[in-house]
């Protein structure tokens, strides 16, 4: 899925059954990645809701890109973002 793809299909209201379903879509798309890689890529360093946190990735995915950059491949974007917003820890002795 591109990340236009998917701000389109998370950021417009659906309208038809076929909205929610390809909003649905998209949102399992970015859980997906940010189940399989939390605790490694990135962490939850502060309370925050898992639908808030796809938001606020796909959102600052929307404005901090290029179109040209947005029709690409969502999942990197997407892991880049994760990772600059929520870091994993270093862990201690490791200051590198």
């Amino acid at each position: 899925m591109t990340a236009a793809e998917v701000i389109q299909k998370l950021m417009t209201p659906p309208v038809t059954d076929a909205d929610f379903r390809e909003r649905d879509r998209a949102y399992h798309y970015v859980a997906g990645l940010k189940d399989g890689t939390q605790g490694t890529v990135w962490c939850f360093n502060h309370p925050i809701k898992p639908d808030e946190s796809t938001y606020e990735v796909v959102g600052a995915i929307r404005e901090g890109y290029s179109v040209e950059i947005l029709k690409g491949n969502a999942a990197p974007l997407v892991l880049m973002e994760l990772k600059r917003r929520y870091p994993c820890p270093v862990p201690e002795g490791n200051n590198k």
